[in-house]
């Protein structure tokens, strides 16, 4: 199987109806194929900021409050090497504001076949709470109750495919009105969301898959986006439908879309 690279830059602006939504994500990865992962969604926008991949490294997920100063640390240990459990050691002991109450981190590498960290700070909002395995770190905060985290865990073990496919099935596992209580009026999930899978020749703001979804200033919702399809068979090829996952990732009978933004999505050709 070989994998092409198709690169879109894609503003799109609709004028329909939709609501807002909250904070659950999961970091991810495949010792087989080294890819790291990650992905979320929100009833703030800046759930984009969350995640950071590190081709060949691993993924590191820093919520509840967010902190540049916390993430851009994070990174610069795992940079150097720092297992997960000492990256959020260091993080707690040297906050950037010197609260580490108010953060959530969920830290994964790609050694020893995955090493998983996270921490979830005692004043982020209820319901808040993360799970760990070997090859993946699940957290949340503002969340209706444990059964979201559970629903992304399941859906995540038990989906086949590759690493976005599972990353995309865990995230459609907290599809609930509310999942995010501050949703929960608005009936829907989420405002923003996120995912991105990096190879570990990729480099940063290049990798494999790389989407957001955002609504005009949470005055819109997004139902969580199916971001991207399973292959699809077609005269003997198979390929992934970027327009159409794009189209169809949005419930367009109550959105009110700010933008797509499709760094890179895979065009896969099976001979």
């Amino acid at each position: 199987m070989s994998f092409h690279k198709l690169i879109f830059l894609i503003s799109v602006f609709l004028s329909v109806n939709l609501i807002a939504q909250d904070t659950f994500s999961i970091v991810a990865v495949d010792t087989i194929t080294n890819e790291v992962g990650s992905t979320g969604a929100s009833c703030t926008r800046l759930v984009l900021r969350i995640g950071d991949l590190l081709p060949g490294l691993g993924a590191i997920n820093s919520q509840c409050d967010w902190v540049a100063e916390n993430q851009n640390y994070a990174r610069s240990l795992m940079q150097q090497g720092f297992a997960p459990q000492q990256i959020i050691d260091s993080l707690v002991t040297k906050d950037a504001n010197g609260d580490s109450s108010r953060r959530q981190y969920g830290i994964i590498d790609l050694v020893d076949n995955g090493r998983t960290a996270a921490f979830t700070g005692s004043n982020c909002r209820n319901y808040k709470n993360h799970i760990l395995a070997k090859n993946y770190a699940i957290q949340g905060n503002i969340l209706q109750g444990p059964q979201i985290l559970d629903s992304m865990e399941v859906r995540f073990l038990t989906t086949a495919g590759d690493l976005a496919d599972k990353l995309m099935s865990a995230l459609q596992g907290a599809k609930v009105p509310g999942a995010d209580t501050r949703c929960l009026n608005a009936g829907i999930s989420s405002s923003a969301a996120f995912i991105k899978v990096a190879r570990p020749q990729d480099t940063t703001g290049t990798f494999f898959l790389d989407i957001e979804v955002q609504t005009e200033d949470n005055r819109g919702g997004v139902s969580i986006p199916l971001i991207r399809y399973r292959p699809y068979s077609m005269n003997g090829d198979w390929a992934i439908r970027p327009a159409l996952s794009l189209l169809m990732l949005l419930n367009f009978f109550r959105v009110n879309l700010y933008y797509i933004r499709v760094t890179q999505i895979p065009s896969i050709h099976q001979p």
